[in-house]
């Protein structure tokens, strides 16, 4: 417990370590109200659904993780290396890694509104240890609780269960 504690802090420090190196310019920064963070209500007009993530989805989902890595480098204005309106020269690449995470995660919840699927999450279990393997929600659909609701869905807190989430840059 303490070394996941030491670990955790560790982790954190090192989050606003870089945060503090790219801050985000000041059009995109969540406002402050009180001690609550508010953000941009999401656009859109449906419902958001949950459901579970279906095989078929793949394409889909790496569509919305290109989505969200492309707006995430566009705020840090970095470069995004492929072409965002054609996926045919990448899917294939990623079409093992989209089918062995279907089959690996046991929580895997997709977001949809309209019927188009506009975030995800997915999540597996080691033991007494779950991992959350993917996290994303389209740039337009940011802000209106949709990524609270997928966390609830696939990263439940659960007794006797450490959470590990691993995020990196590279």
């Amino acid at each position: 417990r303490r070394a996941c504690t030491a670990w955790s802090t560790r982790a954190s420090q090192t989050v606003r370590s870089i945060a503090s190196r790219y801050p985000l310019p000041s059009t995109l920064r969540s406002q402050r109200t009180g001690s609550r963070r508010t953000s941009p209500r999401m656009t859109g007009a449906g419902e958001i659904t949950l459901r579970s993530i279906r095989p078929e989805d793949g394409h889909a989902l790496y569509g919305i993780f290109r989505a969200s890595v492309a707006a995430l480098l566009e705020r840090y204005t970095e470069p995004w290396q492929y072409d965002a309106d054609d996926d045919s020269a990448t899917w294939p690449a990623w079409r093992g890694l989209y089918g062995h995470l279907q089959a690996s995660c046991d929580r895997a919840f997709a977001a949809e509104r309209d019927g188009e699927i506009v975030g995800y999450a997915r999540s597996m279990r080691h033991r007494d240890l779950r991992e959350l393997t993917e996290f994303f929600v389209a740039p337009g659909a940011a802000g209106g609780g949709v990524g609270a609701r997928l966390l609830d869905a696939a990263f439940p807190r659960e007794a006797g269960v450490h959470r590990l989430i691993i995020a990196t840059g590279d």
